[in-house]
């Protein structure tokens, strides 16, 4: 479950040049497009948890925060190329056996997309080569821990992050008539509990543990843990 980041460049880098007014979508632009999505992604998770504590409300299922992190991972590879800084490394997805909740990674990646806006506008402001680098460094640094971040969240809900991403980007392009495709994998958004067996919640089916035995992911742990 991770995110081919040099497909997804390559295919980003095509349908850029025909976006049009491509050419006006400059780093701070970026920028903020990764803000908005990660925010995006934040209200998936809140209306989805609506859903499952009957909280009155819009509500949204798996496959809308599905779209939702595709959409945040290939704005924020946009954001890293068109600050040449090379392509996203990925990392191996781990829990903590400190049960997450989703409430929590949510607002874990929205921390990191305020460090990589504020490192981003700090690099704008620097004065001299030296302290770009630095901030150059944060950005890395922010990017790494963002789409670390959101892999973790994706992992939790038991969706495949690199099926999101495609999924959303050949949606995107089929909305607004672009030839651009990424290659369909034969995968799906749900896949199997990232445990076993969760101890905590005493289930094996990602079904059953999301919506039938919802409190490991409403935060109702209590500090205990679940075991790989």
């Amino acid at each position: 479950m991770t995110v081919n980041f040099e497909a997804l460049r390559a295919a980003n880098i095509a349908r850029q040049q025909e976006w049009p007014g491509n050419d006006k979508a400059d780093a701070a632009f970026r920028a903020l497009e990764v803000a908005d999505e990660v925010g995006e992604v934040m209200g998936a998770v809140k209306k989805w948890l609506r859903a499952q504590r009957d909280i009155a409300g819009t509500t949204l299922t798996l496959d809308d925060v599905a779209d939702e992190i595709g959409d945040a991972l290939i704005s924020l590879d946009l954001f890293v190329n068109e600050l040449g800084l090379g392509r996203i490394t990925p990392l191996h997805l781990s829990l903590s056996r400190q049960f997450p909740t989703p409430a929590k990674l949510a607002l874990e990646a929205f921390a990191d997309a305020g460090e990589l806006v504020d490192a981003y506008l700090a690099l704008d402001a620097a004065p001299s080569d030296r302290t770009k680098q630095h901030h150059h460094d944060r950005i890395r640094d922010a990017v790494t821990g963002l789409a670390y971040c959101i892999g973790r969240l994706a992992k939790l809900f038991g969706i495949d992050p690199n099926a999101a991403v495609v999924a959303k980007f050949n949606k995107t392009s089929e909305k607004y008539e672009m030839a651009t495709r990424m290659d369909v994998q034969a995968c799906n958004f749900r896949t199997k509990h990232v445990y076993d067996a969760c101890t905590t919640c005493g289930v094996d089916d990602v079904k059953d543990c999301m919506t039938e035995t919802p409190a490991a992911l409403k935060g109702e742990t209590n500090g205990e843990t679940c075991d790989p």
